[in-house]
């Protein structure tokens, strides 16, 4: 009876694994130019700038950032097929920021993760520091080249959402499984002994 129930939960874990790793909404740039293996995830919630880096700090990534070219284009890509059909989206927040006093319109940004501040795609125009814009997010209207905005923007409409970026990880139901499997050899060898 313990081995078909044991068998019942190993085989309904598995299944779930599967399908959760089958709907999982990251994705995983493994291929073309400047593939780093890092997981992207575009989350839909009109928050400011300031909870959306708390929130992709607690989901165990950051806000992403973009520092190369190849790495803007994958992103711009995740985003355009994401926004299929959705008219009303006018942006993704990324990890750029300006520390406060910087010097405007374009001076001091940095990525939330300290790295270097190399490479940027700033639309046309942009930055401008309109009202205080020291935030950074993938802007619609300019084909998802960076602007400059404030935590909290009036002017045309909060961005739609933001852009979690995160190292190569194990994907939770991956984790789930294994720590099972564990389990369960602990607890046979526990048993034998």
């Amino acid at each position: 009876m313990k081995k078909k129930l044991l068998a019942g939960l190993t085989t309904g874990l598995l299944i779930l694994g599967i399908v959760g790793m089958a709907n999982a909404i990251p994705v995983q740039w493994t291929t073309g130019v400047g593939a780093n293996g890092h997981w992207y995830d575009i989350i839909d919630d009109n928050i400011s700038w300031e909870s959306a880096r708390v929130a992709a700090m607690n989901s165990g990534g950051y806000l992403a950032t973009i520092t190369t070219g190849a790495e803007q284009q994958f992103a711009a890509s995740l985003i355009a097929s994401h926004v299929v059909g959705n008219n009303s989206t006018s942006g993704y927040m990324i990890g750029g920021f300006q520390p406060v006093g910087s010097p405007e319109p374009s001076g001091n940004w940095q990525w939330v993760t300290s790295e270097a501040w190399s490479y940027t795609n700033w639309g046309i125009g942009e930055p401008n520091n309109i009202g205080g814009e020291n935030y950074l997010y993938m802007d619609e209207r300019y084909t998802w080249a960076w602007n400059d905005y404030t935590n909290v923007n009036s002017y045309y409409g909060q961005p739609s959402g933001y852009i979690v970026e995160s190292n190569p990880v194990p994907e939770p139901a991956t984790l789930f499984l294994l720590g099972t499997g564990l389990f369960g050899i602990f607890c046979k060898r526990r048993k034998q002994g």
